[in-house]
Order: C-alpha cells, then sequence, then structure tokens
C-alpha cells in the first residue's frame, strides 16, 4: 500500500526483509512494542529515533541497552495537535483516502467497525456518522 501511495522504498519485516542497520533518522510509527527492538538496531550510532506511534500505558518489557551503548537520541511526537484540522481541511476539499482505507462502517455497526480495527487485515476503518 505505501508503495501505491508513492513510497520510494518499502519493507515487509513481517515477509521477512530485513531493516537497514544505519539509519541516522528513524521513525517508530506502529507503537507496538516488539517493533522497539528492530527499530532500535536500525537506528545508527549517534542516531536518532522519533517515537511517533503512541506506545501502550501499560509496562512492555524491551531491552533499551541500544540507546545507552549506541548513543541514540529517542524522543517523542505527538502527532496530533494542529493536524487534525489540517486533514480535515484535505478530506474537505477531495484528498483520495481510498488507498489506505481497509474497511467502511456506518455508526450502527460501530462495533463491528472497532473489531476490524484490531484485525491484522486492516489498515484504516472509516466510521460514517450520517448519511450525509
Amino acid at each position: 500500500m505505501a508503495k501505491e501511495l508513492g513510497a520510494d522504498h518499502v519493507l515487509n519485516v513481517a515477509g521477512g526483509d530485513a531493516l537497514p542497520q544505519d539509519s541516522e533518522l528513524v521513525f517508530e510509527a506502529s507503537g507496538a512494542p516488539s517493533a522497539l527492538g528492530g527499530v532500535l538496531r536500525a537506528t545508527a550510532r549517534g542516531g536518532t529515533l522519533v517515537q511517533v506511534g503512541n506506545l501502550p500505558g501499560a509496562a512492555a518489557p524491551f531491552a533499551l541497552g541500544d540507546l545507552v551503548t549506541r548513543e541514540i537520541t529517542w524522543v517523542g511526537a505527538y502527532r496530533f495537535v494542529e493536524e487534525i484540522s489540517d486533514a480535515l481541511a484535505a478530506l474537505r476539499d477531495g484528498l483520495d483516502v481510498s488507498g489506505v482505507v481497509t474497511h467502511r462502517f456506518g455508526i450502527e455497526d460501530a462495533g463491528a467497525a472497532l473489531a476490524a480495527a484490531a484485525g491484522p487485515e486492516s489498515s484504516k476503518v472509516l466510521i460514517r456518522l450520517a448519511t450525509a
């Protein structure tokens, strides 16, 4: 999907692609604790890891030794401040998001929408709040 939307290079780590080991700047956007080991190893010595994905509020076990031994800077980036207004304006103006929306539901099927969003085949799940 990323390739279809214009990405120059994509990797499928679930399919066996290895992450690079020398990226000066890495963005972790999944928020999955299981991804942290790989992205820490993908960050070059002295590089920066930007945590965009929201990590769970509960304890999550992972090794952070690479932060110290490889002198990695790990910073957080809260992604929802003014971006929501910009995104809504872009949608209003006709931005085509059909490539990332994998499921669409009416508000009456909100439970099914949440179940679909939790599934492995979903990217973005859209819930229509009104029929108009």
